[in-house]
């Protein structure tokens, strides 16, 4: 289980979680409301909760074969039931259009079409508002035709009643162009899907724990790989520093009172975040973690650190300092 859709009531969104992939990139990214929550510990992508988006998420869930927490389903299952919100509204006044309103996911040839039109602006939710003159309905009739942009009927009907008002000329021909872009948006909305797809919905209580067990892991993980650029670091200071005598001589034994100590150590160290005498001082603390962390020492890193453990007989006990000669 890698790819994991879940809803969190706490920021009241979903939390969306996948391996990395160009492909699965790209279609979240694809999401309408979407960001990434970077953490480490805990990378994941947030999408929102609102309608167009969980249907939106739904859709990509059943495509790319996510799992999905009962909560996540539940809300998906109402937003897909509900009616779909329109990329394009109209507001009129008296009846008559006095402008678009074209809300979308971000498409760089959209754009580039919206930014054609003369006087169309975007605001800070990102939805750009036309002018009703003759570009802004050549501009919205490509937006439904080409691009798939939803809109309604009504407003399809409204641009009609417009265009016998601002155009001067070829008025019928664009009002039958009309009407054929009203013939398919009334075939997408019969062919819409109205019901959840088939998803694999699993209790909402498993899902948490392996999210939560999922960030154990990357924390594992983050640890080991920082203790194997610690552990490689130690070797090549040990070599500056001259202890391949010492390597040479020390025991398997005395390698394990090493390591057992720097375990100790590290077991109440806080990364000498504090001054509390317990555990590594500042100089020491990022080595002897990391060499704690290894799953064993190799002879020059224990003689290295046998060298920096002799100095801390008041924390370990004499009998430990002795234990590693």
């Amino acid at each position: 289980m890698d790819k994991v859709v879940a809803f969190d009531p706490s920021i009241g969104s979903y939390r969306v979680y996948f391996p990395r992939s160009i492909e699965l990139l790209d279609a979240v990214r694809a999401l309408p409301v979407r960001r990434f929550h970077k953490d480490w510990d805990d990378p994941h992508w947030i999408a929102g909760a609102d309608e167009e988006t969980s249907a939106a998420l739904a859709q990509l869930a059943f495509d790319k074969s996510f799992v999905v927490d009962a909560a996540a389903a539940e809300k998906m299952a109402t937003a897909i039931a509900a009616e779909p919100a329109m990329n394009i509204t109209c507001v009129k006044t008296a009846g008559i259009i006095t402008r678009f309103d074209v809300r979308t996911s971000y498409n760089p040839e959209v754009v580039a079409l919206l930014r054609s039109c003369i006087g169309a602006k975007m605001d800070a939710s990102k939805t750009w508002s036309l002018p009703p003159h003759d570009t802004s309905i050549n501009v919205v009739v490509e937006l439904v035709s080409r691009f798939g942009l939803t809109v309604s009927v009504d407003t399809l009907a409204a641009t009609q009643s417009l265009i016998k008002t601002v155009a001067a000329e070829n008025y019928i021909e664009r009002c039958v162009l009309i009407d054929t872009v009203i013939s398919q948006c009334e075939a997408r909305a019969s062919a819409a899907i109205k019901v959840l797809p088939p998803l694999a919905v699993l209790p909402t209580s498993f899902v948490a724990a392996w999210a939560s067990d999922s960030v154990s892991r990357r924390k594992k993980a983050k640890d080991q790989a920082l203790a194997q650029r610690t552990g490689e670091r130690a070797l090549q200071r040990a070599e500056e520093r001259g202890f391949e005598k010492e390597a040479a001589a020390i025991t398997s034994i005395q390698i394990q009172a090493v390591h057992m100590n720097l375990r100790a150590l590290a077991g109440v160290c806080d990364g000498a975040s504090s001054i509390d005498d317990v555990g590594f001082n500042g100089p020491d603390s990022k080595v002897g973690r990391g060499l704690a962390l290894l799953p064993k020492l190799e002879p020059l890193q224990a003689a290295l650190a046998r060298s920096m453990l002799a100095k801390y007989s008041r924390q370990l006990g004499q009998a430990a300092i002795e234990a590693m000669y």
